[in-house]
Formats: structure tokens, sequence, C-alpha cells
């Protein structure tokens, strides 16, 4: 049970805590917007038909990383990393127009994790897709975006694709079946090999 001065004390903190917190987030979604605008400016115009493809996976991207809501979508705890993922897609940029078959491959490489791990997500049933641990497995992907196509100086992480598979094994369906993946490490081990 709460006393009315440990009560009052709590709201201060708190209320203190909160506006510090706001102010924050304003900040970070500030550089974001500013970051997204900056992008957008450099994706208007013409466009080497070599860059198309590149360019158009980077705007889906985008499009998954900022849109209405996004703050609350996404969490306000990932705003940093969703001003380095965009950061990252500048630097990509910078490296299409030098090298534009480089960018695809990495490109493919991956559209192939995107593809399994929406192959996974859909079997699996439609509550369990919104735990954590099932969402993390989406901000590893925008990781191995940052590790493919940005530069050692906003790369957070750089991991080998097999880490992708863990997380699906550990939490794959109970029923037998309903896995992209089975705990067959030699179908595990040959769809890495793939990639």
């Amino acid at each position: 049970m709460w006393s009315e001065a440990g009560f009052t004390a709590l709201h201060e903190k708190v209320r203190a805590e909160l506006n510090d917190t706001v102010v924050d987030i304003a900040k970070q979604v500030e550089r974001i917007l500013t970051t997204v605008f900056n992008i957008n400016k450099r994706l208007k115009g013409r466009v080497d038909m070599s860059m198309a493809l590149g360019l158009s996976d980077i705007k889906a991207q985008m499009n998954g990383l900022v849109y209405r809501g996004f703050v609350t979508g996404n969490g306000f705890k990932r705003l940093g990393d969703t001003l380095r993922y965009l950061q990252a897609i500048e630097k990509r940029l910078e490296k299409l127009a030098v090298d534009p078959h480089r960018d695809r491959a990495q490109m493919l490489k991956v559209e192939s994790v995107q593809q399994a791990w929406q192959q996974w997500i859909n079997k699996l049933p439609p509550a369990r897709r919104e735990d954590d641990d099932v969402k993390e497995i989406r901000w590893m992907i925008e990781e191995l975006r940052v590790s493919y196509f940005a530069n050692s100086s906003v790369r957070l992480i750089l991991f080998p694709i097999s880490v992708f598979y863990r997380p699906w094994i550990r939490l794959r369906p109970k029923k037998p079946g309903d896995d992209v993946f089975q705990s067959d490490p030699v179908q595990v081990r040959n769809k890495k090999e793939e990639l």
C-alpha cells in the first residue's frame, strides 16, 4: 500500500524521467526522418537500369523501417538501430553506384534468408508470430544487411549466415513437419551451404 508521500515522490521521479525520455525520442526521430529525407533525395531522378533492383530493395527496406507509427511499431529502444540501418543504406547507395553487380549478389543472399524466414514464420501459429524471440530474427536480418552493404564503421555485428538458422531450429513449432527447417542437421547444413 502506498503512502501519499511515497506516491508523490514516485510520481515526480517518473515525470522527470519521462520528460527526458520524450525529448530523447524526439531527437532520435528527427535524426531518422532527416536521414530518410536525404536518402529519398538521392533516390529521385534518372535511374541507371543496372541499379534499379538495388534501389527497389532499398525502398522496400526503408518502408519496413520507417512508416506511420514506426516509433510504436518498432519500439523506442530500436530507434538507435533504425538510424544505424538508414546510415548503412547511405553507404550502400555509395557502393551501389560503383559496383551494382556486387550489390546484386549480396542482395540475393539477403533475399534468400528473408524468404526462408517468411516461410518459417508463416508456419507458426498466428499468436506465436508476435513473440519477441520470433520478431528478433527480423532485426537479425537488418544486421545482416549492415554487414553486407555498409563498411565497418557502421557495422555492429558481423556473423555467419548460420546464426539465422539457430533460432529457427530452437523456436520451431512442436509438431513434426511444421517447420521449414527440420531438426535434421544435414538439411540445415545444406540450406546454409546454399547461401
